[in-house]
């Protein structure tokens, strides 16, 4: 299983000296527009045994912007993720809050492991504590041959389970009852 971190979750792991949850490897997935001191820790760190620094912002539309200097998730960095990600047995995936963009690279880390898309929604996947970006959602799921397939069956997932509006899953509204 592949550990989705926040910021603030690996920041406190590396200052107690202790590796997140076994994990020996670490996706840094960083916020472009924020140099943040965390981030030098993170690097510094000899608690993991291998980093992937990572520069994407959440964005989850493919737009267009004048701030040249957000990152967009794009094939490039998707795919960089999943092939350094691909042989390692443990890995912890962080970015700020551990929210969007970990939980899904997390999720299609997990899901290139053995494609099974019903095993990584009930076990990578917690509803109550992730959103996952949508858009690296959908670049994983193009790079791993199981796009629309794989994003239909996320997003009855979603409905069937935690959305009230079945017409948008951006909208945090949990079902009542």
């Amino acid at each position: 299983m592949v550990r989705i971190m926040s910021m603030e979750a690996v920041g406190v792991m590396i200052s107690l000296g202790r590796e997140v949850g076994r994990a020996t490897h670490l996706v840094s997935i960083r916020d472009t527009y924020t140099r943040r001191p965390e981030y030098d820790a993170i690097d510094a760190s000899d608690v993991f045994a291998g980093i992937l620094p990572v520069m994407m912002d959440d964005v989850r539309e493919r737009w267009r912007t004048n701030h040249s200097s957000i990152v967009v998730p794009n094939e490039e960095l998707v795919g960089t993720i999943l092939d350094w990600a691909r042989y390692k047995d443990d890995v912890a995936v962080h970015c700020t809050a551990g929210v969007s963009r970990s939980s899904a690279v997390a999720m299609l880390i997990d899901l290139e492991r053995d494609m099974d898309l019903d095993r990584v929604l009930r076990e990578t996947f917690n509803r109550d504590l992730h959103a996952p970006n949508e858009l690296i959602l959908e670049i994983g799921f193009t790079l791993l041959g199981c796009y629309p397939d794989a994003m239909d069956a996320y997003v009855t997932h979603l409905r069937e389970s935690r959305w009230e509006d079945e017409d948008s899953i951006y909208r945090w509204r949990p079902k009542n009852g």
